[in-house]
C-alpha cells in the first residue's frame, strides 16, 4: 500500500468506530474522506443497501451538523457514492478495510472523479 491508500490508524475497532459515529462522539480527525468511507464500508457490510444507504447518509448528515458543518453535506453525492462503493464491496472477496482501500484507491484518491464516470442514475 502506498501512503494515500494505507488506511488512517485508528485507536477504535469497528464497532467502537460505528458507536462514536452513531452518538456523534467521534474525533473529528478521524472522520476524514476515510472515514466516510469506513462507515460506510462497515454498514455495507453489515445491512442491505437501502438500509446501509439510509444510515451512512442520515448518518453523515447528523454528524456534518453536529460540527456545524450543515454546508458540506450533499446528500445526492453521498448516496451516489455508498451505491458505488455497494458495487465494490459486493465484488471484493475479502472482508478487510485495508484491502478493500487498495484495490479501490480511485475511491480514495478521486471520489468527485469515479462519481462523475458512472450513469446519472446513480446520482439522484
Amino acid at each position: 500500500m502506498n501512503a494515500t491508500t494505507c488506511p488512517t490508524p485508528s485507536p477504535l475497532n469497528d464497532e467502537a468506530f460505528i458507536s462514536a459515529f452513531e452518538d456523534l462522539s467521534l474525533s473529528p480527525e478521524l472522520f476524514d474522506h476515510k472515514g466516510h468511507m469506513r462507515i460506510c464500508w462497515l454498514y455495507l457490510n453489515r445491512y442491505s443497501l437501502d438500509i446501509a444507504l439510509q444510515r451512512t447518509c442520515d448518518g453523515i448528515q447528523s454528524y456534518a451538523t453536529s460540527l456545524g458543518a450543515t454546508d458540506k453535506f450533499d446528500y445526492p453525492l453521498t448516496a451516489a457514492f455508498v451505491r458505488i462503493m455497494s458495487q465494490r464491496v459486493d465484488a471484493d472477496t475479502t472482508a478487510n478495510w485495508a484491502t478493500f482501500l487498495d484495490q479501490n484507491k480511485d475511491l480514495v484518491d478521486d471520489a468527485k472523479g469515479v462519481i462523475r464516470q458512472y450513469d446519472a442514475t446513480l446520482v439522484k
